[in-house]
Formats: C-alpha cells, structure tokens, sequence
C-alpha cells in the first residue's frame, strides 16, 4: 500500500505550477543543450541554472519555498541530459553515413529506453549512494547552496554570487577575449597533449571532492600518460597508437571492474536487503525508502516489469534481438552505477564512455548491423547522463530536506518530456555541427564489415584533446562546465 506521510510530505514540493514551469523550461533547455553538445563536444550541467531560475519563475506567482524550487528545477534539468546521451553517440551513425536509416522513431526509442533505465536505476541506487556512502557530488551541493544564498542573502549570497561573478568574467577573459590563456605548463610530447587546463570550475571542484579523490586522479594520469604512453614508447615496448590504445583499454576495464565490484559488494547487499523486507510485511520505515509507488513490494514489481518491458522494447522495435537487449539492459544498471559514482566524486558524467564499454561487450557477443551499434551506446549513455543528473539532484535535495520521491517524479517527468521534445529538433542540417568524430569515415571501413573493438573511438575523440591531468581531458562529450 502506498504511504501516507510520504504523500503528505510532497505537498508543496511537487506542485501544478512547478512542474509547468519546469515542463517549459525542460523543452528549451534540451535543445539548447543539444545544440551546445554537437556544436561544442561537451555539455555543461544545467542544474545550477535551472535552480537559480525555478526559484525566480516561481516567486513571481507568490511564495515559493527551496523545496519547491528544487523539484522543480530536476524536472527541467532532465532533458539536458537526454540531449547529451543521444549528442554524443548517435552522430557517430551520421559520420558513417547511416542518417537515412535512423528515424525520428528510432531516436525517440533509444532516448526513452535510456530515459526508463536510468530512472529505474537510481531509485534502486539512491539511498546508497546519497545517504550510504554520502558522496559528494559537488554540482548537487553547488545547486543546493545556490538556492540557500538566494533565498537568504546577506553574506553567504554575497560570497556565493561573488565567486560566481569573478568566475564568470574570468571565464570571458578566458575563452571571448583571450586575455588569459586556457592552458598552462603547456608540454609537446610525442603521445601525449600536456597542459594544465586553467579552469575556475575545475578548482573548485577539487575544493569540494577534497584531496584523496583528486591525488588518485593525478596518478591515474601520470601512470597512464607518462608511465605507459611516455616510458613504454622510450624503452621500445611499444608505439604511440599501441600506447594510446593500451591506456584507453584500461581506463574502460578498470571503470567497468570498479563498477561490477560496487555492485558486488554494496548494491547487492542492499538489494538482498530490501528483498528481505518485502519478504515480510512491510513497515513504515522501508516504505520510506521507496521513490516510484510509496511501497517497496510495488517497487520491486514496477522495476521488474519495466525492466524486461524496456528489453523486449528494443529487441523489436530497435531489431537488437533478444540477447543484445538482455546484455544492454543489464549492463545499464551497472553503468549507470559507474556514472553515479564518477558523478559523486568529480562531478564529471563521463556518458558516452559507458556506452561505448557496453557497445563493445554487445559487439564481442552479437554480430549486429553498424547503426545497431550506435543505437545500443545511445541507450546506455542516456541512461547515465540521466542517473549523473538525478544523484546531483538527489545530493541537492538531502541538502535542503526536499522528498526524494517528489524529486524522483519530477525527474521522470523531465526525461520523459525531454525525449519527447529532441529527436523533432535533430534532422541532417545538424550535421555541420557534428564536432565530436567518434569514429572513423565510413570510406575507410568495408561496407560488409563486422563490427571490430577498436578502442580508437574513444582515443580518436580524446587525442589531441586538452591536459590529461584535468577533466577537460576526458573523451569529449563528458557532462561538465570547464
């Protein structure tokens, strides 16, 4: 049965006024970020604006609270992500000149399956995440402040809207007018771009994460990018193109290993847990932690049913066959568990990396059609742009108090209208706009090919890219504001 203290609690959260003005805004922002993802290569998180902007919107109809502003505000981030999963995967298909065999019907099915996934992940993944290991998830945090400072003013406003400020016009300085330089310490060696990206974004992002996070990424880089590309190629080991590759091949490996042990180790648990509850009658205190129905047993049902609907979905209507959508929809769950993790410690929501890793797990399985493939990376990385986007909302609303179910509703909202809204955007006159080659032109591949696991559509994306020691390095396409 659903329970009555959490429908009672999202009174005030999750309102008629809130979810229009977030419907609207959710229509604009996703095709505003579709734009900045294929014109640009990467896709800054909308959270702070559209918090900041929720909270404006709704004073004028009359008092508003944080509360309100923040549910309002996921609905209308929601869709920016959509955008980004689908920017950064199906264009791809485009390059290789499969455009006339990707409808508007096949786009729109990849960006809700995603969409479908991702929510039913996170309503497993959340109270891990958010209330378990308390990650910090710093563009979450940051929203949450920003609100805070808005509403109250005084100095807290004035140091938060000042740093912002003196961010801002730092930014400009930056990149319009080219008065300061965007990278530092600049070194021209072979295999390897090395700079130090001058980012206030990125600071402030080590402020929040703190040091252990930060030190770990560093070595990361320096091992992967001087121990390997650097050392290997100086003693004879390999070459450059080898190097690269070995660098990016591990990187997925490790990312996907860490994301199998966290869900061996606490997910599961937690699942086995909740599978305990259900077996008895539930209480109050469990029911709590539900965020779709208000009941865990009708949770469990809903996650389940939508689960195998979303499979069967795209073995037909996507003509993956039934083995490819089994291993997407589960490998979903397992990125989506990565993408919620990276997004907790760095803020950054490395998207389409995940879809690639599941892309080429399909492909070692199932001998698909190219534009298959491209469909199964588009669910995943809409599906982890989705989950990025719902874990900083959720950090946001544990800040501020907000109902993580009302949050969780207002989020299926946004995606849902998100995926919606974007495939009618797109259309081939986007193409020139296309600045993220993922992959290589189809000149150069037979047209009978079988699908081969070249790391080099991540590496091509990333080489020549900006420092390895920042995460402006990271494959284009990752969810961050430099």
């Amino acid at each position: 049965m659903s329970n009555p203290s959490n429908r009672t609690s999202m009174r005030g959260q999750l309102t008629l006024r809130g979810v229009v003005i977030g419907v609207l805004g959710c229509v604009i922002i996703t095709a505003s970020s579709a734009y900045t993802a294929l014109k640009m290569g990467a896709l800054p998180w909308p959270i702070i604006f559209a918090a900041v902007i929720s909270l404006f919107f709704l004073k004028l109809m009359g008092n508003a609270s944080l509360n309100e502003a923040n549910v309002t505000h996921t609905i209308m981030s929601a869709g920016a992500m959509v955008a980004g999963g689908l920017a950064f995967t199906i264009p791809g298909a485009w390059m290789l000149g499969y455009a006339d065999q990707i409808s508007w019907l096949d786009m729109f099915i990849v960006a809700l399956a995603g969409t479908i996934l991702g929510l039913l992940a996170t309503a497993l993944i959340h109270r891990h995440f958010i209330v378990d290991a308390a990650l910090e998830f710093p563009t979450g945090n940051a929203a949450a402040q920003t609100l805070r400072a808005t509403e109250a003013g005084g100095k807290t406003g004035k140091q938060l809207f000042g740093s912002m400020a003196i961010a801002g016009i730092y930014s400009v300085l930056r990149d319009a007018l080219g008065v300061v330089p965007s990278m530092l310490c600049t070194l021209n060696i072979p295999g390897v771009t090395f700079a130090i990206y001058n980012s206030p974004m990125l600071l402030s992002i080590g402020f929040l994460v703190g040091f252990a996070p930060v030190a770990f990424w560093f070595a990361g880089a320096l091992l992967g990018n001087f121990g390997i590309i650097v050392g290997g190629t100086a003693v004879g080991l390999f070459d450059i193109v080898t190097a690269q590759g070995i660098v990016k091949s591990l990187g997925m490996g490790l990312m996907m290993g860490f994301g199998v042990a966290v869900v061996l180790k606490d997910i599961l648990p937690q699942v086995a847990g909740i599978v305990r509850g259900l077996a008895a009658d539930s209480s109050t205190d469990t029911d709590e932690q539900s965020l779709i129905s208000g009941s865990l047993k009708l949770d469990a049902g809903i996650i389940g049913l939508g689960t195998a609907a979303i499979a069967v979905i795209v073995a037909i209507a996507l003509d993956l066959g039934p083995v490819p959508a089994v291993i997407v929809t589960l490998f979903t769950f397992v990125t989506t568990i990565m993408s919620a993790q990276s997004c907790g410690q760095t803020g950054i929501d490395p998207m389409e990396i995940f879809g690639l890793i599941v892309m080429l797990i399909v492909a070692a399985f199932a001998q698909l059609a190219q534009v298959k493939l491209f469909f199964i990376a588009g669910i995943v990385a809409v599906a982890c742009g989705l989950a990025g986007d719902v874990m900083n909302d959720f950090k946001a609303g544990a800040v501020l108090g907000t109902n993580p179910r009302a949050q969780w509703v207002g989020q299926a909202i946004g995606g849902i209208v998100g995926a919606w809204s974007l495939p009618p955007s797109w259309s081939r006159s986007s193409l020139p706009m296309v600045r993220t080659p993922l992959v290589p032109t189809r000149a150069s591949l037979p047209r009978r090919q079988a699908w081969s696991p070249p790391w080099s559509r991540a590496s091509r994306a990333c080489r020549g890219s900006r420092a390895a020691l920042s995460p402006a390095s990271s494959c284009t396409g990752s969810a961050f504001r430099p």
